[in-house]
C-alpha cells in the first residue's frame, strides 16, 4: 500500500480521509457517532417533554389523555419536535460543529471541503435530510423510519463513514 493511500484508507481501526485543502483527518468510529447521537436524543427529548409539559400546564389540558396517550395531535407534537431538535442540532454544528453529545463522544462536525465547522446551510441540509425521509414517508407505516435509519446506518459500508446526511451536506465526522 503507498503512504498515499494508506492515508485515505485505514491504519488498524482507524480510518482516514482526505479533505478538499489537503489535510488528512481521522474519522469518527460508527459507535462513538451513535453514543454522541443517543446523548443528543436524550437531551432534545428532555426538552421536548419540558416544553410539552409548560404548555399543557399553561393551556389547562390535559397533558395525558384517558386512553394514556399525549393528548396533543401528533402534527403538534412533530412540529415540536421538528423545531427543538432543528434547533438544537443545526445550530450547535453550524457553529460549533459539535453538539453535547457529540462533545461527549469525542467527535466533531467539520466541512469536507476544507476542515472547518459547517456552517448554516450544510448544518441544516445534514439535519434535514434523516428528518425529512422519516417525516414525509411517515404516512407509509415504518417505511419513513426505516429509510431514516438507513440514512444513518449506510455511514458502517461508506468508504469515508459518510452517512447519506453527511453525504448532502458534504461534511466528515472526525475525531476531535
Amino acid at each position: 500500500m503507498s503512504g498515499s493511500e494508506e492515508l485515505r484508507g485505514e491504519r488498524g481501526s482507524a480510518r482516514f480521509a482526505e479533505l478538499g485543502s489537503g489535510a488528512t483527518v481521522e474519522l469518527a468510529r460508527p459507535a462513538a457517532r451513535l453514543a454522541g447521537r443517543v446523548v443528543d436524543i436524550f437531551i432534545v427529548g428532555f426538552v421536548w417533554l419540558a416544553l410539552y409539559f409548560a404548555w399543557a400546564a399553561a393551556t389547562g389540558a390535559d397533558a395525558v389523555g384517558a386512553d394514556g396517550a399525549l393528548a396533543v395531535g401528533q402534527l403538534g407534537l412533530m412540529a415540536l419536535w421538528a423545531v427543538v431538535d432543528g434547533g438544537y442540532e443545526v445550530t450547535l454544528v453550524a457553529l460549533r460543529g459539535r453538539t453535547p453529545g457529540k462533545r461527549w463522544a469525542a467527535i466533531r462536525v467539520i466541512s469536507r471541503r476544507g476542515g472547518a465547522v459547517p456552517g448554516w446551510s450544510r448544518a441544516f441540509r445534514r439535519w434535514a435530510v434523516p428528518y425529512a425521509l422519516g417525516l414525509v414517508l411517515s404516512f407509509v407505516p415504518y417505511l419513513g423510519g426505516a429509510l431514516s435509519l438507513l440514512c444513518y446506518v449506510s455511514l458502517t459500508w461508506d468508504r469515508d463513514r459518510q452517512g447519506w446526511h453527511d453525504k448532502a451536506a458534504g461534511t466528515l465526522v472526525t475525531r476531535a
